[in-house]
């Protein structure tokens, strides 16, 4: 029989082209690629054996027998090495199992066959050959077949048991393998004379190749697929961390609030000009720890992509007073000569975002200062109208400080990178500074000019657009100086009635202080509740909410106190320590009429509540004399050797949220204790009411913090970590040593008070 030999010339043709190709593109560091080189060596040899063999058996009484019998033996010799081959291929890069009982199955099945071919030498039971009748079929020949078609389903269900973590390319892969290789049988024993077999293998082989076989493919799979886990868990850490720091950014700034507020209290009264110098570093000082704070979540927003300018119109009058405020505190503390340039024609008010260029001159100058020696730091100021209500303000910080090296100009924005450490290793700062510059002007279509000579001094420059609102010139600033802390909010407004609502009592005292000069009358609720409750009794010309608190939050409360049109044509302000970029506009579209955000100052509150009273409330002061301070009566001996008895707490921290009043901390200390939560919190923890136990453990961490127990503050700050991320099995670890370590602390400060007076 003369057999077709074609398709077997064609499989032979490009199995040699793959075989050169796959040994210049595959490298053999991997097992994969190893594994497949013998594979595709392999098959070539048996598509080489089959057709040679087609050729000799074809003419077989043209060619010696004993020549026909050693190539017929080489040739069932490796179609069995092939069967292996692909069985070892299958199990290694599929089933990822170097060492399977389906690779031991079948090397048994190997060895088995070749013994087979052993034994046919003396048998004849598989083929033999004579001068007469040629190739002979032996009485177990069918078994030659029969083996390689169990391989070829071997090598399907173990293609298949991998089928579900497939892609769509790669599933379409193996079901074309499973055609290819399963039409070879189907077509040679239809057509026994036309050699089908191998060349469908090849086929099948040239899917893998091209599909499921690239260098090192399974490997670079896994790899990418490990590559998206870690950004997906990158992202998740960032998030984290933004929250994080935006929790860290709210309790950082009550403190902060009460500082700025009893500085500010304090300034209202004393004619002492020694007490309002001091009273004015601290609150300077203060203004200062802000400003570290926005930096911190300024970079945050804009490493996460959520950063966004406020823009509205400001005051350049106490724009200026804020930043020349800033640059005598940094230049005083390091015995530096303060020099301004600032320009008369500065508009008196402007529109922008104030908060940002603020913090943009404010870590120029402390940059300035902190690398500053000896000798001074300039600002200049300088205005030019473009027309069209737009100008252009230049601002530039010029400093005798070290300088910097040339070719460190360029990377004075990287991010926690300190230049020239060998003369700045002793220099504080977090070097976040001018990271913080270099983004921001950027995000206000400007940039960073930096001129300096090494040694000698530097000068830092920006221009900015911005919109004119009040073209009336500033005129001269240089009265500016510490006695403007002295607000005169310019109005009274005695016939008005204000509703303040926060959770957090020092909150509440410092904005009853802060309206005190209003002479209006001030109603006080600690939730939205109560609140809403006060609302339907009582008509208020302004409300002043907190956003986060217990029971009831002021977002519901405003909504409540809309929906049923309590107070129709009442204000309601949102108060609040949450300042990401974009809350603004989210509390305006919930339905507030404007944002103040913590912490408060007597002026900012001042200013909104007259921007929203109706004008027949506001009486002007602007021409009545300053009333004088009334003098503090002296502190009693009531209280005294408090710290000594409460020297369990940190009382130093607990009397500065208190502004160093002992009767005033007393005082929130009896509300700790009066204001037990413990039943509360076990009601949340059994019910397991995230939210609410988020709440109370949050407002328990504030009043904690604030009478200085800061090892009770610190453990229900992890609770309300917890809370956040839903971690129960931590709030169930926790919550029962968390109350009694809670209660223990309420009867040691009883105990010790009970002796106090």
């Amino acid at each position: 029989m003369l057999y077709n030999i074609y398709f077997e010339a064609a499989a032979m043709a490009f199995m040699i082209v793959i075989n050169v190709y796959i040994r210049l593109q595959y490298n053999s560091n991997s097992v994969y690629n190893r594994q497949f080189k013998r594979l595709a060596l392999t098959l070539l040899i048996a598509i080489a054996l089959d057709l040679i063999t087609a050729v000799t058996i074809s003419y077989a009484t043209l060619v010696p027998i004993p020549l026909n019998m050693v190539l017929n033996y080489l040739y069932f010799a490796a179609d069995t090495v092939l069967e292996y081959q692909f069985v070892q291929y299958s199990v290694l890069c599929v089933l990822k199992k170097p060492k399977s009982l389906v690779i031991n199955i079948s090397k048994g099945i190997l060895l088995f066959s070749l013994a087979l071919l052993t034994v046919n030498f003396l048998t004849n039971w598989i083929f033999s050959f004579s001068e007469t009748e040629g190739y002979i079929h032996g009485p177990i020949y069918p078994v030659v077949h029969i083996i390689p078609i169990l391989t070829i389903i071997a090598v399907l269900a173990i293609l298949y048991s991998g089928y579900k973590n497939y892609s769509k390319s790669q599933r379409g892969c193996v079901i074309a393998y499973t055609v290819s290789v399963v039409s070879g049988p189907i077509v040679q024993i239809i057509f026994p004379d036309i050699l089908f077999i191998l060349f469908s293998i090849a086929l099948g082989f040239l899917t893998l190749l091209f599909s499921m076989e690239t260098p090192d493919y399974q490997e670079l799979i896994k790899t990418m697929d490990e590559l998206r886990v870690a950004r997906d868990k990158a992202q998740e850490a960032e998030k984290a961390r933004a929250k994080f720091l935006t929790a860290m950014s709210h309790e950082i700034r009550t403190p902060i609030n009460a500082i700025i507020g009893s500085a500010e209290a304090i300034l209202s009264s004393p004619d002492d000009e020694s007490t309002i110098r001091y009273t004015g570093n601290v609150l300077t000082g203060s203004r200062r720890l802000l400003t570290m704070m926005n930096d911190i979540m300024s970079y945050t927003e804009m490493a996460s992509g959520d950063f966004k300018l406020e823009e509205s119109v400001y005051d350049t009058s106490m724009f200026l007073m804020d930043i020349l405020s800033s640059g005598e505190y940094y230049t005083e503390k390091n015995n530096l000569e303060f020099k301004t340039v600032i320009s008369g024609d500065i508009p008196s008010e402007l529109y922008g975002d104030c908060q940002r260029l603020t913090q943009i001159i404010d870590n120029l100058l402390s940059n300035a200062a902190n690398f500053t020696e000896k000798g001074y730091v300039e600002l200049t100021l300088e205005w030019r109208n473009i027309g069209n209500d737009m100008g252009e303000l230049f601002v530039a910080v010029r400093d005798t400080g070290i300088g910097i090296k040339e070719n460190d100009i360029s990377m004075i924005s990287s991010s926690f990178l300190r230049i020239d450490r060998e003369h700045t290793e002793n220099k504080g700062g977090v070097g976040l500074g001018l990271t913080i510059v270099t983004c921001l002007l950027n995000y206000m279509d400007s940039s960073l000019k930096v001129e300096s000579n090494y040694g000698e001094g530097t000068t830092m420059s920006f221009s900015l657009i911005q919109k004119i609102s009040d073209s009336t010139p500033m005129g001269d600033v240089s009265a500016i100086d510490n006695k403007n802390l002295k607000n005169n909010i310019g109005y009274i407004a005695p016939d008005a009635h204000i509703l303040a609502v926060d959770d957090n009592k020092i909150n509440l005292e410092i904005i009853c202080r802060c309206f005190a000069k209003t002479k209006a009358s001030v109603d006080t609720a600690n939730n939205g509740k109560e609140a809403v409750e006060l609302v339907r009794k009582t008509h208020y010309d302004a409300i002043f909410l907190d956003h986060m608190m217990p029971v009831m939050d002021g977002i519901e409360a405003m909504k409540i106190i809309r929906s049923e049109k309590l107070c129709p044509d009442t204000p309601i302000i949102v108060v609040t320590a949450n300042v990401v970029s974009g809350e603004r506009e989210m509390y305006l579209e919930s339905g507030f009429d404007d944002y103040v955000s913590k912490p408060v100052t007597e002026k900012r509150l001042c200013d909104t509540l007259k921007k929203h009273l109706a004008k027949n409330l506001i009486i002007s002061t602007d021409s009545f004399p300053e009333e004088p301070a009334v003098p503090e009566d002296a502190k009693t001996e009531e209280n005294s050797g408090i710290k000594e008895k409460l020297s369990f707490l940190n009382t130093e921290m607990g009397l500065a949220y208190c502004c160093d009043d002992e009767d005033f901390y007393l005082q929130i200390i009896t509300d700790f204790l009066e204001n037990n939560k413990t039943e509360a919190i076990n009601d949340a923890f059994r019910e397991k009411d995230t939210e609410n136990y988020r709440i109370l453990v949050h407002s328990l961490k504030g009043t904690s913090r604030t009478i200085g127990a800061d090892e009770l503050s610190d453990f229900a700050l992890k609770l309300e970590m917890a809370s956040r991320s839903d971690d129960w099995d931590f709030i169930e670890n926790n919550n029962a040593q968390f109350l009694d370590e809670y209660n223990g602390l309420i009867k040691r400060i009883q105990s010790a008070l009970s002796m106090v007076h």
